[in-house]
């Protein structure tokens, strides 16, 4: 029944097809077809209700008509090997239709310098590239391209969800989309292979990847990320819900899992990647349900990149609802990259779980450093948790990773570990010999150890003082380190021996104080879910709530570092949860951690 109504929309499309009618019968070289004016080599351009269709000729310029500022009249290249098409200020949009489709075609769209064309569907992709074809597009003007609903604003359809290349030379290139890809795949689809050679590329998304793949909804499997180079340029690439660049996340009781990140190689120009909700930066797409999506891999030989993600990795596995995505196989041979993140998350490494029963934080990945600066930060620190090459956190953490570094001149590493103050998941420590190394710079809290990293030590602190509490001179505050309260693993370092000293930045502390105990309200029950709330705090940095489901918190514990004054979490029914909360100020790399509250309990019944 399908195959008749394709070969009945066929004829009719044939039936509707007519000649486009010369401007000057003298001139045959420029043709009026709809809304367009035709010039150049026009063999083969014809026309039908709505469809400017091109499936023979090359070289050749497509204008709007005199005086008409905006038009429904769509264009499709069909069938076309080679073709360069100038296209100058156009406006296109359509209810219907994809604005520009490209079928079995290989075709550069050339917009000229001062020029700006604007490709809008509201129900299908603003350009589409379909399988066994490939996009290039050139010139130095401005090429906007936007999709309502289910599509990208470059890329694949719903109708045909496989997409093919897109190449972007030069030029300004605007590409935006609701629940598709900025640029890529449709919900479901997965990225495109994508380069940049040069230019400015704005992609963004609310639900989809910026880059990448589009929102993947109750999909048992998120769609993957596909393959995204940049040889120069700049490039920024947003979404509010979705990964910056990479795999589609998924959101569904069904227990979907976020899609992988696909492959990604910076060759030069500048990255910019800001995502928000629980989406990843670079790598793996999240799931409310299921498992967050691995990171993929990274390489970078030049550029800079700089990546700001708020409630998941900045490179690497997605965020989950039951076990992280892995992290991303990362090699960074020169430039400068720079990833950030906030509110306990790693910034290079595996996905966070929920910290509740079962939960499993993504494996750390890996991470090879060859040349060029890292610069690695994460606010709000989870007290199990590292900034680089970390395990997702969890109810149990994933793997340890494994961190590869050959010292060069010039390079710089520095890792800014937020709250917790500590990096503690190294094995074989390479920071104690890379001091005789012309101007390498190593900005990090990294222990001096050069076999195993416990803890970190600063001014007269040793391992005994780093693995229990400290109190203040007056003994009335408890005050302790980040080391102090959590339990140590290991993770591998390879690293070329160097037989030097180390050269740490010297850390100065300044008398801190501790905060005063934090006043927990009582509990409230909503929608399944218990909430804790406290009063704010002056002067302090965050705060630490736990829960567990043992009254003197031996097991069973659950804790979040917020910066915010309320915390929900889900209750199991018949279970009793007590709760409690503490301020902490910062002091250098260290916490000032106040005293806990008073226990609350809440039974749900």
């Amino acid at each position: 029944m399908k195959t008749i109504k394709k070969i009945h929309a066929l004829l009719l499309t044939l039936t509707l097809m007519v000649p486009c009618s010369p401007i000057n019968a003298k001139n045959v070289t420029t043709l009026e077809c709809g809304d367009f004016i035709v010039s150049g080599n026009i063999e083969g351009i014809s026309q039908n209700s709505n469809q400017l269709i091109i499936n023979s000729g090359t070289d050749f310029v497509i204008k709007m008509k005199d005086g008409l500022k905006k038009t429904d009249y769509v264009i499709v290249v069909d069938d076309r090997d080679n073709a360069k098409i100038t296209m100058e200020n156009l406006n296109v949009e359509s209810d219907k239709e994809c604005a520009i489709t490209l079928i079995n075609s290989n075709a550069e769209l050339v917009f000229p310098e001062g020029t700006q064309s604007t490709f809008v569907s509201n129900t299908k992709a603003g350009i589409n590239v379909s399988k066994g074809s490939k996009l290039t597009i050139s010139g130095k003007g401005t090429v906007n391209s936007k999709a309502e609903g289910n599509n990208p604003g470059i890329g694949s359809t719903m109708d045909n969800p496989e997409c093919g290349e897109i190449v972007i030379k030069e030029g300004t290139v605007n590409a935006q989309s609701s629940f598709g890809a900025g640029i890529g795949g449709c919900v479901e689809g997965n990225g495109a292979t994508v380069t940049v050679e040069d230019g400015n590329v704005n992609a963004s998304s609310s639900m989809g990847s910026a880059i990448g793949a589009g929102f993947s909804g109750e999909k048992i499997q998120g769609a993957s990320g596909g393959k995204f180079t940049v040889n120069n340029g700049t490039v920024k690439a947003s979404s509010t819900h979705g990964t910056g660049i990479g795999g589609g996340w998924t959101d569904g009781e069904n227990g979907g899992n976020g899609g992988n990140g696909g492959e990604v190689i910076v060759n030069g120009g500048t990255i910019n990647v800001e995502v928000n909700s629980l989406a990843t930066g670079i790598g793996g797409g999240w799931s409310s349900e299921g498992n967050g999506g691995n990171g993929g891999t990274f390489t970078m030989n030049d550029g800079e990149v700089i990546i700001q993600a708020q409630g998941g990795t900045a490179i690497g596995g997605g965020r989950s609802g039951v076990k992280g995505g892995a992290g991303a196989d990362v090699i960074l041979n020169g430039g400068t990259l720079t990833a950030k993140t906030k509110f306990g998350n790693v910034a290079i490494g595996g996905g966070s779980a929920i910290e509740e029963e079962n939960t499993i934080g993504g494996d750390a990945g890996k991470l090879t450093i060859n040349g060029g600066n890292l610069i690695a930060e994460t606010e709000l620190n989870d007290l199990s948790n590292v900034c680089i090459v970390g395990p997702g956190r969890g109810a149990t953490k994933g793997a340890a990773g494994k961190i590869t570094i050959n010292p060069q001149n010039g390079m710089k590493i520095k890792a800014n570990v937020g709250a917790a103050g500590v990096i503690n998941e190294l094995e074989g420590s390479p920071f104690s010999s890379m001091t005789q190394l012309g101007d390498f710079e190593l900005y990090s809290y990294f222990s001096t150890s050069e076999t195993k990293i416990e803890e970190v030590t600063t001014q007269e602190a040793t391992t005994e003082a780093a693995t229990q509490e400290a109190t203040t001179e007056a003994a009335t505050q408890e005050v302790t380190t980040e080391a102090a309260t959590q339990e140590v693993t290991t993770q591998e370092v390879t690293t070329q021996e160097h037989t030097t000293s180390n050269k740490l930045q010297p850390t100065t502390e300044k008398t801190v104080v501790a905060p005063k105990a934090v006043k927990l309200k009582k509990l409230k029950y909503k929608k399944k879910r218990i909430v804790a709330t406290w009063k704010k705090r002056e002067s302090v940095n965050g705060f630490e709530i736990q829960y567990s489901t043992n009254k003197k918190f031996k097991k069973n514990v659950h804790k979040k570092i917020l910066s915010g004054v309320s915390y929900k979490f889900k209750a199991k029914k018949g279970k009793t949860y007590y709760v409690r909360v503490r301020a902490f100020r910062k002091n250098g790399i260290k916490n000032i951690i106040g005293a806990w509250s008073s226990v609350k309990r809440y039974k749900r019944k």
